[in-house]
């Protein structure tokens, strides 16, 4: 995966870039698609979904320029093997990270110190993933949540400033 001193300095780099918003990318459904392909290859038939989350799965919405995916797992006692495997194809994780919990783990993909990707590894079919997709689907069916949304974001960045882990909490 390149030069290690290199990959670790795009990885500090990532994990502390500033929030910024960007309107809409219609390029984003294609780049979701692209890296669930390349998921599969690498890791044929170990998933039983893998679905497009976030504002950049929701047109018209603005949305940090960072594909946030998520995987289902059909049985999560897989998530170590899984863990390592996503490792071996470009994914960062950090099991020490405030964004890990028991039933979700969060891994990053990043270049050139700019995140590029979100995966949120979870059970197929428990309440993270349902949480997630349902969330996901009311925002691309209602413009009145969608505006809400996005008014929210909005504020919340004005007021932290982009820095991330404040606008995340």
């Amino acid at each position: 995966m390149g030069d290690p001193s290199k990959r670790a300095r795009s990885l500090r780099e990532a994990l502390h870039e500033p929030v910024e918003l960007h309107a809409h990318d219609p390029r984003w459904p294609d780049m979701f698609e692209r890296e669930r392909r390349r998921i599969e290859f690498h890791l044929p038939g170990r998933f039983a979904a893998i679905r497009h989350i976030g504002s950049t799965a929701v047109a018209g919405l603005l949305a940090k320029p960072v594909i946030d995916m998520i995987i289902g797992l059909a049985d999560y006692r897989e998530l170590e093997a899984v863990l390592t495997d996503l490792q071996a194809i470009g994914y960062s994780y950090d099991p020490e990270s405030k964004a890990q919990s028991a039933d979700r783990r969060w891994l990053l993909r990043h270049k050139a110190g700019h995140r590029t990707h979100h995966l949120h590894v979870v059970e197929h079919g428990s309440s993270a993933w349902s949480q997630r997709i349902d969330f996901c689907e009311r925002l691309q069916r209602d413009a009145a949540l969608r505006e809400q949304y996005q008014a929210l974001k909005v504020r919340v960045l004005a007021r932290t400033g982009g820095d991330r882990e404040s606008y995340t909490a």
